[in-house]
């Protein structure tokens, strides 16, 4: 009885640290009418530079850069906003 007591306080406790970390991720990106205006633009530029010839480090920047643009263009499209000009 007591082994599952201290899983369900270990349990609550990790939750508490990780949300932070969550809360921080959903506050980075402010959606609005304006920022939203050149996301597709910027996932076509970002997947032309993909397709150069590119070091492994830059390969990895792009690839955090695509998954935060998609990311971005997600939220946009939730609010209802236009993501191209």
């Amino acid at each position: 009885m007591s082994g599952l007591t201290m899983f369900k306080k270990l349990s609550l406790c990790i939750c508490f640290m990780l949300l932070p970390i969550t809360l921080t991720a959903a506050n980075y990106y402010k959606v609005n009418k304006s920022s939203c205006s050149y996301i597709d633009s910027e996932i076509s530029n970002t997947k032309e530079d993909m397709r150069v010839d590119y070091n492994e480090k830059k390969g990895e920047r792009l690839r955090e850069k695509l998954r935060l643009l998609k990311k971005q263009s997600r939220a946009c499209k939730k609010q209802k906003f236009p993501t191209s000009r």
